[in-house]
């Protein structure tokens, strides 16, 4: 049980720190400025944000932490 508790709390601290960096920012941009991957801080490509609008993460950014996760 105490290893449930822990890797929910593990979930807990990354949806909060991702919500802070979106909220961090989201009031940083105007919208005429281009969107920043929020791990390498490169814009977004444009077809990207096209596809997946709520894109927080650049195409590479995203491939490699959809495969730490699978990791892990």
């Amino acid at each position: 049980m105490a290893d449930e508790i822990d890797l929910a709390q593990q979930h807990e601290e990354l949806f909060r720190e991702l919500a802070l960096r979106v909220a961090r920012r989201h009031s940083r941009s105007s919208s005429s400025e281009a969107r920043r991957c929020l791990d390498c801080d490169e814009p977004i490509d444009a077809g990207r944000l096209a596809l997946v609008p709520w894109a927080t993460r650049c195409l590479d950014c995203q491939l490699e932490a959809e495969a730490r996760k699978r990791r892990a």
